[in-house]
């Protein structure tokens, strides 16, 4: 049939693995680029922080950064949800799936979803506090990690020969992040020597609160302080700090929650199968080329995001209604900054794993490639916000050195694509 022959088309034709590979660097780029939206500095998500010598009464008429990631995540589902359902094949096909798909895998796929969920919203909370460049690279690096080792103990592949050079590139890649959170220690010193020279007078080439914005986000903090009641002592959370564990746990569970949406994956198997006809089933119309995978996406978008949007509009110290009077650009920056390419990145990956890519190519290849490219981008754009001024050589020195291990791993993980399985030695 149809699937079949695009299978061997799949592990065949040079200009699908090309194809597919120039896709996932675009996946990269646009997957590095919407957290830094919110960075204050950049003005795209959120509204350019402004002094106000009376500032603590004054109200502000932009985004601030809890009702702009919620916004963020409303956006996306609301963009998602007519691709999903194109792209699946039509409403009612959609529906018949999910009638003939048993309930304890749909109700699997919604709790795993609600996880990754949250893991979205640390991620956000991981660039807002640790940085761009930072929080992206200990993220993302934990993501890969735990990403690439799930599969060697779902598909029985840990004790082979491919198993085994994947657990080495996981292991250089620990080393990696190790080195990461050195950095990220190392430039907390940094951050706290800067304040300190600052409070005490002596000459730096930053004021206090450039140090605070290019580092973690603070202004994004300061300004949602500055639009609060008289009541509230604006300067309570200002100064608000988090330490080099805090911001370690909160990477980490990026990492941890993040990446349970594999599981929505493999619980929601009997889905694809229904969408892609290896399940037999009497239903309406046909899944176009590459949509066997979206109608999971179009679950997992829609559960996981409320947990962004219920957190942003419940923790923000700011009115509602002070967001509601953005002006409207503000809100097609960020659409067009955060949402989509926040979406793209998820539907271009799907496309290549799911029907440019051999099986084994989107799995030793594709995924690292898209960890790599997100992981450099994010740092390209950490450096152009700013994030580095305050850090010493020895911190930037120690950064790149773990970026540059990190890549080696991933590169490991890519030379398991000629690495036979036990399967595949077996069927020799």
């Amino acid at each position: 049939g149809d699937t079949s022959s695009i299978e061997k088309k799949k592990m065949t034709n040079p200009g699908f693995i090309v194809g597919g590979i120039i896709l996932i660097i675009i996946a990269g780029v646009f997957n590095g680029s919407w957290n830094a939206s919110f960075n204050p500095r950049a003005n795209l998500a959120v509204g350019k922080s402004e002094s106000h010598s009376d500032s603590s009464s004054t109200p502000v008429n932009d985004l601030t950064y809890h009702h702009a990631f919620a916004l963020f995540q409303i956006y996306a589902v609301i963009i998602n949800i007519p691709i999903c359902l194109y792209w699946a094949g039509g409403v009612q096909r959609v529906s018949a799936i999910l009638a003939e798909t048993p309930p304890v895998s749909i109700f699997l796929v919604v709790i795993f979803s609600l996880i990754w969920g949250l893991g979205t919203l640390l991620f956000g909370i991981a660039c807002k506090i640790a940085g761009v460049g930072l929080g992206t690279n200990l993220s993302m690096g934990i993501i890969a990690v735990i990403g690439a080792f799930l599969p060697l103990i779902t598909e029985n592949t840990l004790f082979s020969p491919f198993g085994g050079i994947v657990c080495v590139g996981l292991t250089i890649c620990c080393i990696g992040l190790w080195f990461a959170t050195r950095a990220l220690s190392q430039r907390d010193e940094d951050e706290r020597l800067a304040k300190s020279r600052n409070e005490n007078g002596t000459d730096f080439p930053l004021s206090l609160d450039d140090v605070e914005e290019d580092s973690d986000f603070a202004t994004s903090n300061n300004m949602d302080q500055e639009v609060t009641s008289r009541e509230k002592d604006p300067q309570k959370d200002e100064k608000k700090e988090y330490s080099t564990l805090q911001k370690f746990l909160v990477c980490l569970l990026t990492g941890a929650t993040a990446v349970q949406l594999q599981f929505a994956f493999i619980f929601g198997a009997p889905i694809t199968d229904l969408a892609t006809g290896k399940k037999p089933a009497i239903l309406p119309g046909r899944t176009p080329f590459g949509g066997s995978a979206v109608i999971i996406w179009l679950l997992a978008i829609s559960i996981g995001a409320p947990v962004a949007i219920v957190n942003g509009i419940v923790s923000s110290p700011v009115p509602l209604s002070q967001s509601l009077k953005a002006p409207w650009w503000r809100h097609v920056r960020l659409i067009a900054t955060t949402s989509l390419p926040w979406i793209s990145h998820i539907h271009i990956y799907g496309l290549c794993t799911t029907a440019l890519l051999p099986e084994k190519v989107a799995a030793s290849i594709a995924w690292p490639l898209l960890m790599m490219l997100t992981n450099l981008w994010a740092l390209l754009l950490s450096k152009i916000l700013g994030e580095w001024k305050v850090a010493s050589q020895r911190t930037v020195r120690t950064f790149v050195l773990s970026l540059g291990v990190t890549i080696v791993g991933l590169l490991v993980l890519m030379c398991s694509v000629v690495v036979p399985t036990n399967a595949e030695i077996e069927q020799v």
